[in-house]
C-alpha cells in the first residue's frame, strides 16, 4: 500500500492536483474577498500533505531496504564464502 501511495505522491497527476488547489485557493480567496486567509489554509494544508507524503515514502524506501538486506542475507547462508564476500562490500 505504501509503495503505491509513494508513485502516487510523485506523479505528474499529483502535481498538477496542487497546481489546481493553488488556482481554487486563489480565486475563492479573491472572490470571497479573504485572499489572506484562504492561502494560509492553503499553504497550511500545502505543509501537512508534504510532510505525510515524505513520511510514506520514506517507510516505502526502508521496507525496501529491509527486503533487499534479508534476500541477501538468505543469500549469503547458501553459497559458502558469501558472507566475507558481502562484509567487505558494506
Amino acid at each position: 500500500m505504501f509503495s503505491r501511495v509513494a508513485r502516487a505522491y510523485g506523479s505528474p497527476t499529483h502535481f498538477w492536483l496542487k497546481v489546481a488547489g493553488a488556482v481554487v485557493a486563489l480565486t475563492a480567496g479573491y472572490v470571497v474577498g479573504k485572499l489572506e486567509l484562504f492561502m494560509l489554509a492553503y499553504t497550511t494544508l500545502l505543509t501537512i500533505t508534504t510532510d505525510l507524503g515524505t513520511i510514506v515514502i520514506q517507510h516505502a524506501g526502508d521496507r525496501d531496504t529491509n527486503e533487499v538486506k534479508a534476500e541477501l542475507k538468505e543469500l549469503a547462508r547458501g553459497v559458502p564464502g558469501a558472507r566475507d564476500v558481502i562484509r567487505d562490500k558494506e
